[in-house]
This record gives C-alpha cells, structure tokens and sequence, in this order.
C-alpha cells in the first residue's frame, strides 16, 4: 500500500467555497470594465491567475496595457476583501482534513492561482493558517496552474519527492498542473455518483486521507 508524506490543497473549491465571491467579483469587472469574458469560455480560463486572466481579456479585446491591467488585479483584491467575509465559506471537513494530517506531522502546503494577498486573507479569515507549512501563490510563480511551476515549488518548499506528495484539485487545469510536475492528484467532487479513478467525493475526503497518509 502506498502512503503519501505530504498534501499539496488547492484552494478555491477544496480548501474554501468561493465560488459565490468569484461571481460577484467577476460580474462587477465585467459591468465595470465591461469586459468580455468570452475568450475565457474557449480556452477554460476562469481557473488561470488573475493577472493571466485579465491580460487574456484585455489582449483579446484589443485594450491591453500594464497601468489598465494593474488597475483591475487591484480592484479584484480589494473586492475580495469587501466580500470574503460574507460570500465564502470552508469546504466541509476541510479543518478536520487538516488537523489530522498535522496531528501525524504531514506537512500541508496551500497551493493556488489566487494572489499572495487573497491567500493571506482566506487564511486569516478562517483562522487556519497554522495547518500549514506554507503556500505557493500567483505571485511566486513565472506561470500559474495549469504549468507544473507551482507544484514544483511545492516540492522544493516540502523537500519531497515527487511521489511522495498528493496534490488535491477540484479542476483540471490544477489536475494538470500535478500531471506535469510528475505529482499524483485526485479530484474531489460534489456528487458521490461520480465514480473514477482518482476522483473522490467531497465528503470522502477525510476517509481516503486518513487512510493513505504516514510519515
């Protein structure tokens, strides 16, 4: 039986539901900018960075300029603060999840397309920053998710191996991500009537991790 010695979370729909927040946010930037998401819908781009999103948006539309691009990555970070109390909550399970990987000393590391700044306020938020070693953001990467940069660099945090960390992932661009930096992932989902291999439902979590993580 394989255990793992290390958790890599992603963050938006497996450590915090934040899906309420991102709508708002987005439909206010598309209102306030009127910015036309549709690009985003070729390509799935709603998982990239904000910065690669945006700069997607902006190129795509013919309007691209740093100043304009710097001025609404930083209205979205100040909207996220306005309204992360309110439209965001914890994944159920998830500070069980992680209490227990920490009660056996397996280092927990967030990894995420959001910004340093979005990160620490959800942590802060949710008082659940001392369950992890670290995290990795979009601004401590050349390219976020779905290149393998950020799980690489979760490695390097950890100093483990690449089999011995689990990526946990709710998209593929993040399955992706771990596929490239030679990680292994699931997925969880909502429905318990999804039935794969590497995918895992939601309320499952707990079970499966309980399970297959020892130092």
């Amino acid at each position: 039986m394989k255990f793992w010695k290390g958790i890599f979370f992603d963050m938006d729909g497996v450590v915090v539901d934040s899906s309420s927040l991102w709508s708002v946010i987005i439909g206010f930037m598309r209102t306030r900018y009127g910015l036309d998401m549709e690009v985003l819908d070729r390509v799935s781009g709603y998982n990239l960075t904000a910065v690669e999103a945006i700069s997607m948006i902006l190129e795509d539309m013919g309007i691209y300029s740093e100043g304009l691009l710097r001025k609404i990555t930083g209205e979205i970070d100040r909207l996220y603060a306005a309204r992360l109390g309110d439209l965001a909550a914890l994944e159920p399970d998830i500070e069980r999840i992680l209490a227990m990987l920490q009660s056996r000393g397996v280092p927990a590391v967030l990894v995420s397309n959001s910004s340093r700044a979005q990160v620490g306020l959800m942590l802060e938020h949710f008082g659940i920053e001392k369950y992890f070693c670290g995290a990795i953001t979009s601004d401590d990467v050349t390219r976020g998710k779905p290149d393998p940069e950020p799980y690489l660099k979760a490695l390097e945090m950890t100093g483990l191996r690449k089999d011995e960390a689990l990526v946990v992932e709710d998209s593929r661009t993040g399955a992706d991500a771990a596929s490239g930096a030679g990680v292994d992932h699931i997925l969880v989902v909502d429905s318990p009537h999804v039935q794969d291999d590497g995918i895992i439902w939601r309320y499952g979590l707990y079970d499966f991790l309980d399970k297959y993580t020892r130092i």
